[in-house]
C-alpha cells in the first residue's frame, strides 16, 4: 500500500470533490493536512485507514512536514498573497486547480525548479463521473504522470493537454459544463410545471431524462447526432421541438457556442496580470 502525504490549501466545493475522489483510490493511503480558514470540520473525509488534519493557516502546519503534494485549491485573486508562504516545500509536486494563473506564474513566486502541475476538474469528480484537463511543467516527469494517473483514478476522465493555452477552453467545456447542464435542467423543470405537470413529477423525469441520455450517450458507440436521428421521427413530435431548439443562428448549437466563448473570454481575462 502506496502511503502518501498532501497538503490541501484550501477546501471549498472542489476541494472537497478533490479528497472524496482521492479517498476512494484503493491502492492509495493518506495523511491530509489542510488549511483552510473557515472550514470546521473534517468529519465528512474521515475513514478509518486515512488521517486528515485540519489547520485554520500556514503557521500551524507541522514543522517536520514534508508533503509529497501541495495542492492549490483557493480563489485565484489570494494567490499571490498565499503561494509564497509555501515557498519552503520545493521537493513537493505542486498541483492548482485555479483558474488564470499559469505555471510561469507559479514558477516566478515559489521558483524556477520546483515542479507544477495544473488541472481543471470539475464538480461531479466529487462521485467519480468529473472530467479533468491537466497539464505538467518542463520539470515534471513519467513518474509524477504515472502517480497523477494513480491519484486521479476514481475521479472520472484525465484527459493530458497538449498545451497549456488549451485550459481557457477546457474551462469553459468542461470546468464550467457542469453549471450548463444544471441550468438545462432547471429550464427543463420549470418548463415541465408550465405545460401541465407538477412540479414533483416536472423534476423527476428531466433528472432521469438527462441521466438516461447522458448514460446512452457515453456507453454507445454511435455519436450524438446518430443517437438525436434515433429520437427523432419524421413528422413527430421530436421534430416539432427540435425545430424550435435547434434554429439556424438563433439555436441551441449558436447559443452553447456563445456561451462557451463568454466562458473562454472571462478565463482569459483572469489569466492576465
Amino acid at each position: 500500500m502506496d502511503h502518501k502525504t498532501i497538503l490541501l490549501v484550501g477546501c471549498g466545493n472542489m476541494g472537497k470533490a478533490m479528497v472524496h475522489a482521492f479517498l476512494a483510490v484503493e491502492t492509495l493511503r493518506y495523511q491530509i493536512h489542510i488549511v483552510d480558514p473557515h472550514m470546521q470540520s473534517v468529519d465528512e473525509f474521515k475513514t478509518a485507514s486515512n488521517s486528515i488534519s485540519l489547520y485554520a493557516n500556514r503557521e500551524n502546519l507541522p514543522s517536520d512536514l514534508s508533503p509529497n503534494y501541495v495542492i492549490f485549491a483557493i480563489k485565484p485573486q489570494l494567490f499571490e498573497e498565499v503561494a509564497p508562504l509555501y515557498r519552503t516545500y520545493q521537493q513537493s509536486l505542486f498541483l492548482s486547480i485555479m483558474t488564470g494563473i499559469p505555471i510561469q506564474r507559479f514558477q516566478e513566486v515559489l521558483g524556477a525548479s520546483i515542479k507544477v502541475i495544473r488541472f481543471m476538474p470539475n464538480l461531479p469528480m466529487m462521485i467519480g463521473k468529473g472530467a479533468t484537463g491537466g497539464f505538467m511543467n518542463a520539470n515534471c516527469t513519467a513518474q509524477d504522470q504515472k502517480e497523477m494517473e494513480t491519484l486521479y483514478e476514481k475521479s472520472g476522465l484525465l484527459a493530458w493537454l497538449d498545451e497549456e493555452s488549451q485550459f481557457e477552453a477546457v474551462t469553459a467545456l468542461s470546468g464550467s459544463g457542469p453549471a450548463f447542464i444544471f441550468a438545462m435542467a432547471e429550464s427543463m423543470i420549470s418548463a415541465g410545471t408550465k405545460i401541465g405537470l407538477s412540479q414533483e413529477l416536472s423534476e423527476q423525469l428531466a433528472k432521469q431524462t438527462i441521466l438516461g441520455a447522458a448514460c446512452l450517450l457515453t456507453e454507445s458507440d454511435k455519436d450524438p447526432g446518430t443517437l438525436r436521428q434515433n429520437v427523432t421521427s419524421p413528422k413527430g413530435t421530436t421534430e416539432a421541438g427540435l425545430s424550435v431548439l435547434c434554429k439556424p443562428e438563433t439555436g441551441l448549437a449558436d447559443l452553447i457556442l456563445q456561451t462557451l466563448i463568454a466562458t473562454k473570454n472571462r478565463a482569459i481575462e483572469l489569466s492576465k496580470p
